[in-house]
């Protein structure tokens, strides 16, 4: 029972870190942070982004790596216990597929202070709570910033003693310092330093045109961004068929007015605009100037070392005086250039797999009209082993024409390559090996080339060419968007249909009048997402069929508006002692998402800005196993939901034990630094460690035991030590034991997906490991989630057999064979039976066959139970004669059952 508890709080307390996203699709940030005082690294410093309900921590080198983040603009922070938090002074910028580096944090010390102020702000005219409200104080070495929960509540903590000024601001108040000023002495709060904020009368609005400069033409869907230069606020738009425009919602203030539109100079409207509360502040208007002459960023890439040029190196130009940005593959010779640039000042960089990125060392001007040549790059490599390449040619089935840009994956390799004006690609670096090469190009129907494809180092395995089909012509999907409440339209809500058995993807918003059309859709089957901020998201109800040269129109969203979010708060205590526990982590899991939060100094906690809804609701804490909320919690809009408290039951002391090693990746042979190791044994004793920057571990503190070690990370098949999928081929390891190193494969990169439920006796199995399998090759993994729910993405199109793996069950393997094609294949549910002790035959029975089992296993040399320790059914740690008499006793003479003797 143990062992149960044990993977129930690893599986949970690691869904930070495994959220289910495709790892292929996304790109990272790293850096370091350390102590402003002395330059020392902080070890487990949490790292947050903005938009993301994750947390990542810092290694005991004090560096992190933010993995599986989707392409994008971040704000990033940096907390760590008995230091100030900090927010990186600038957006960071993430592009797939790319790691963003250097986002370093030096953290003030807090100089040890254990004060702290807390208090309350809400609404001076309706009293309810205002959530995301600022706090700041005076006299601090940083420019630290606390905020409210969805309650209104805060608490600036790990305050030096002092006497300090006040400070509350929220979006839509007039901000507000404390009429006197707040002592803080050391080891004490200071409560009630409450606010009441008087709201800003009314938002303010900002409304005009976008027109073509010189035909004098509405532009359509120009998006108009409106910054606050005086306030936190922040609105935007897109212009309609007529070209206007209105950002609503926008706090009394200055603001500066950007509107941009591709194939347009971006545009700053003159002058300062300023937002009357109540009024629409109109005339707004922009001439946005066509380009009819970019500029151009041209130059090569090659091998450091031996001068050889990079095919397929991508280039990134980002604009530093302008809202610019685009992209760029080096050809076969290494070539590459960026067409189509606006005039104006650049910074390039170069990245390539298996090389060390680059970023040009200077900023690089581009004029109108004008190339700017010998922008080069000399790409250092990772190391490894000799590489190869495959190449080839992708064309038009009916007109043999080449196809540009197409894209070309292969499975188990995270970069995609594209086609030259000419049709051809090369795909290099690669590791010696068999692949499945697949093309896609809108358009097009995706192929996956018939046969695999061998890499020998070295070499090139040429003329792997494709010759795709068209889809024909495309089709549309339309309908429109309404307030559940109300039956008005809703204005720019964001729609998505994503194709089911095809690779399409289109969006679209919707107008004035609600109306959307998600166009270029190629014929298939979609699921269709509709959104907008302030409204529960929704999924159209039934799949949407998109036929060639037609329109499926009605497919309409009537959303529910969320006046307020709710929450969820508690206690949480040592189940022993009934002291409050800090520091603690508790999960909110509902159908629109999940969140956390953490215990304060007094146990207690309150997981904010939650859609209204049923959650599942789990705490852990270090040294104590983890616990679900017996039942369901029902949030309620703009209320908290309180009392969900937990009594944390903690394990057993640590021992001295270590189990230390690496975790590689299988075919690259470069270190996995987001991996995660785990320790268990049959008796319940267990830990873990994450893999640092160079893919080592160390579990640490262990008591003496045999333990199976296993190792997962997102993109990657987990194993279990040494090299294998079941816990029952699993090779024990005893501390302390160094070298216990793991090789992970790739997970597939296909577009099917296989999904089911792993249950035991008709109840849900967390943390077993899934596996999908073609001629016993491993091609996807995944882990089931609290629910028994898993999802092994990444498939492409061929038969599987699917098997599920648990410490102390039986191995589950699904009867039927699995087809997979381009899309989702549900219903693949698995039982694992228990396996329980005496049962050394593994039927699932106790009997007769068990005894002679075990005689054969003793004194004539037969099989040994598929795990020794079921064989111990007097509970003395060998297996001899003795469990053959408790067996006996048991069967035919009243005796306890084995394993509780």
């Amino acid at each position: 029972m143990r062992a149960k508890l044990l993977i129930a709080l690893l599986s949970l307390t690691f869904f930070v870190a495994f959220s289910g996203l495709a790892f292929a699709q996304f790109g990272s940030i790293s850096g370091s942070v350390t102590d402003e005082t002395t330059g020392q690294p902080i070890t487990g410093a949490a790292i947050t982004l903005s938009g993301i309900y994750c947390v990542w921590y810092t290694d005991t080198s004090g560096y992190y790596t933010c993995d599986s983040v989707p392409a994008g603009a971040y704000i990033v922070n940096a907390y760590a216990t008995g230091y100030f938090p900090q927010t990186y002074p600038d957006s960071v910028i993430v592009i797939q597929g790319q790691n963003t580096p250097h986002i370093d944090f030096a953290l003030t010390p807090t100089g040890g202070g254990t004060g702290s102020i807390s208090g309350r702000v809400t609404d001076e005219v309706t009293g309810l709570p205002i959530a995301g409200a600022g706090i700041t104080l005076s006299d601090l070495d940083c420019d630290c910033v606390w905020f409210t929960d969805s309650t209104g509540h805060y608490i600036c903590d790990y305050l030096p003693p002092g006497v300090y000024e006040v400070y509350a601001s929220a979006a839509g108040y007039h901000p507000e310092t404390y009429p006197e000023s707040v002592i803080v002495v050391e080891g004490q709060n200071t409560p009630n330093i409450d606010f009441a904020l008087t709201p800003v009368a009314e938002y303010g609005l900002i409304t005009g045109q976008v027109i073509d400069e010189q035909t004098g033409l509405p532009i359509i869907m120009a998006r108009l961004r409106a910054i606050g230069l005086d306030n936190p606020c922040f609105g935007e738009a897109f212009s309609d068929t007529g070209g206007w425009y209105g950002i609503l919602h926008l706090c009394p203030g200055i603001y500066q007015v950007v509107a941009s539109k591709e194939g347009y100079a971006p545009e700053v409207y003159p002058d300062s605009v300023i937002v009357v509360a109540g009024e629409n502040t109109q005339h707004i208007d922009f001439a946005l100037a066509p380009i009819s002459e970019y500029g151009s960023i041209s130059g090569m890439v090659i091998d450091e070392e031996t001068g050889f040029p990079i095919s397929m190196a991508h280039l990134v130009a980002i604009g530093l005086d302008n809202w610019c940005f685009a992209e760029a593959w080096s050809d076969t010779d290494g070539y590459y250039i960026f067409p189509h640039l606006c005039p104006g000042i650049y910074q390039v960089s170069a990245n390539a797999q298996g090389y060390i990125p680059a970023t040009y060392p200077d900023s690089v001007t581009v004029i109108a009209g004008q190339n700017t040549p010998d922008i080069d790059f000399a790409l250092i490599p990772e190391g490894g082993p000799e590489f190869g390449s495959i190449s080839g040619r992708v064309t038009d089935e009916q007109t043999g024409l080449p196809i540009v840009m197409a894209e070309i994956t292969i499975t188990g390799i995270y970069c995609i390559w594209y086609t030259d004006t000419a049709g051809y690609y090369l795909c290099h670096p690669l590791p010696p090996d068999s692949y499945e090469v697949n093309v896609r190009r809108d358009g097009y129907i995706p192929e996956t080339y018939p046969d695999s494809v061998i890499v020998i180092g070295g070499q090139n395995t040429p003329g792997i060419d494709f010759a795709l089909t068209p889809t024909g012509e495309y089709g549309t999907i339309s309908g429109r968007v309404t307030d559940e409440e109300t039956g008005l339209p809703i204005i720019m809500a964001h729609l998505v249909a994503i194709g089911l058995d095809n690779w399409c993807y289109g969006e679209a918003w919707s107008d004035t009048s609600g109306h959307y059309m998600i166009q270029n859709l190629c014929p298939g089957i979609y699921q269709v997402n509709a959104n907008k901020m302030g409204y529960v998201p929704e999924t159209y109800l039934d799949s949407v069929t998109v036929i060639a040269g037609e329109n499926t129109p009605d497919i309409d969203f009537t959303l529910m508006p969320i006046r307020e979010p709710g929450s969820i708060s508690g206690l949480i205590t040592d189940a022993n002692t009934g002291e409050p526990i800090p520091g603690a982590c508790v999960w909110a899991y509902g159908e629109f998402g999940h969140s956390q939060a953490h215990t304060d100094s007094l146990g207690e906690y309150t997981i904010s800005g939650l859609y209204p809804g049923d959650y599942f609701v789990t705490a852990w804490a270090w040294d104590y196993y983890s616990q679900d909320y017996p039942t369901v919690v029902t949030v309620i809009e703009g209320q908290d939901t309180p009392g969900i408290d937990f009594a944390l039951i903690p394990y057993g002391g640590p021992g001295e034990g270590i189990i230390a090693g690496s975790v590689f990746e299988d075919s690259m042979f470069s270190p996995i630094s987001f991996a995660i190791v785990f320790a268990v044994s049959w008796n319940g004793n267990w830990g873990f460690d994450f893999a640092d920057s160079v893919g080592a571990y160390m579990i640490q503190g262990l008591q003496t035991d045999d333990y199976y070690v296993f190792a997962i990370a997102p993109g990657y098949v987990g194993e279990f030590y040494d090299g294998v999928y079941t816990w029952e081929e699993a090779t024990l390891v005893t501390p302390d034991a160094y070298d216990i190193d793991f090789h992970l494969a790739p997970c597939g990169s296909g577009g099917g997906r296989i999904s089911g439920v792993i249950s035991s006796d008709g109840s849900p199995v967390e943390g077993a490991f899934v596996y999908a399998q073609v001629d016993g090759e491993i091609k996807g993994f995944a882990r089931s989630s609290t629910q028994g729910g898993y999802v092994i993405d990444g498939l492409l199109s061929g038969t599987y057999t699917v098997f599920a793996s648990k410490v102390s069950y039986l191995d589950g393997l699904y009867p039927d064979p699995v087809e997979v094609g381009y899309g989702k294949v549900s219903g693949i549910d698995i039982d694992l039976p228990p396996a329980q002790i005496g049962d050394v035959s593994g039927d699932g029975l106790i009997n007769i066959e068990d005894i002679l089992f075990i005689v054969n296993y003793l004194y004539k040399d037969g099989p040994a139970p598929y795990y020794l320790m079921v064989g111990d059914c007097n509970c003395d740690e060998v297996v001899d004669l003795g469990d053959v008499l408790y067996l006996i006793s048991y069967l035919y003479k009243g005796g306890q059952l084995p394993g509780n003797p």
